[in-house]
């Protein structure tokens, strides 16, 4: 008999180490003592709904939204030539000469367009690499985003990294092992080129266990600028209450940075004929 809290040792016995699963075009290994969602199609639900909330969904290109133009709006006309005497004899007339008008230079023209500084999706307590993966995979070409996940199970990063490699994700969703209170500090040396924690936007993902998130990682949070929207996931909200109060609380010397605010709130129907919700908690800054 051992505690759910004692480490388990795992042996096989004899099959495959592990089991697959598929969720939302994605394909995930999962070690035995990594986290998964028990209900796979009500996974779909969460994560989709997740995606919506962080505001990372495709966008559609030009050539896929059709122009409509007025009727009433016509073309500019070319400038008339200057009116000239008809000579008698055709084959005497001069060719037409129609003036051409070079649009002048703006500065808008003149100056570099911006940079995309781009968005970090920081998904912490990422598990298998299941949510960053599933929102950043049918918008990672035409969206300048990236993912840096956080997980303290070892297998499960391991999991996450094999997961983005046959997901094809490799390049954009990269993966630390260790407790998120102590990896925030290192997490812009695993950065993809072209992010800067400074300077992209960032959004969170805070997917804890039931007994919620350590302080100094809501403490993190406050301080990190970039981040102005936080999805805190929460299988008890009870145990979610302090975190949440926290993040929001008035700025102060130990909760530095702007306070943020729960802006929505949205349950997901995770087990069927149970008293159990997750809940989606959206909060901004």
């Amino acid at each position: 008999m051992v505690h759910i809290s004692d480490t388990p040792n795992f042996k096989l016995i004899g099959g495959t180490p592990y089991i697959y699963e598929s969720l939302l075009d994605c394909r995930f290994r999962v070690s035995p003592p990594a986290f998964f969602q028990t209900n796979s199609q009500a996974a779909a639900v969460l994560y989709s709904t997740i995606g919506e909330h962080c505001g990372l969904s495709e966008k559609k290109t030009n050539e896929d939204v059709p122009v409509e133009t007025d009727a009433s709006e016509k073309a500019p006309e070319a400038p008339a030539a200057p009116s000239e005497p008809i000579p008698d004899d055709p084959s005497d007339a001069p060719p037409a000469k129609i003036p051409r008008i070079e649009p002048e230079p703006t500065a808008a023209d003149e100056a570099p367009a911006p940079e995309d500084p781009g968005t970090i999706l920081l998904d912490i307590c990422c598990g298998t690499g299941t949510i960053g993966q599933c929102l950043l995979k049918n918008i990672q070409k035409s969206q300048k985003v990236c993912c840096i996940g956080i997980e303290m199970i070892a297998e499960a990063v391991e999991d996450a990294k094999q997961n983005a490699k046959q997901n094809k994700m490799e390049t954009c969703c990269k993966y630390i092992a260790g407790k998120a209170e102590d990896t925030f500090r290192s997490m812009r040396y695993h950065l993809p080129n072209g992010f800067d924690l400074r300077k992209s936007r960032v959004v969170g993902v805070l997917d804890p266990p039931r007994a919620g998130m350590h302080e100094k990682v809501i403490l993190a949070c406050r301080e990190m600028e970039t981040m102005r929207r936080l999805i805190f996931v929460s299988c008890e909200p009870n145990a979610a209450i302090s975190n949440i109060v926290n993040l929001c609380r008035p700025s102060s010397r130990k909760y530095t940075g702007d306070a943020f605010s729960v802006t929505r709130v949205q349950p997901v129907d995770m087990f069927p004929q149970t008293n159990h919700m997750e809940w989606i908690i959206q909060l901004d800054r």
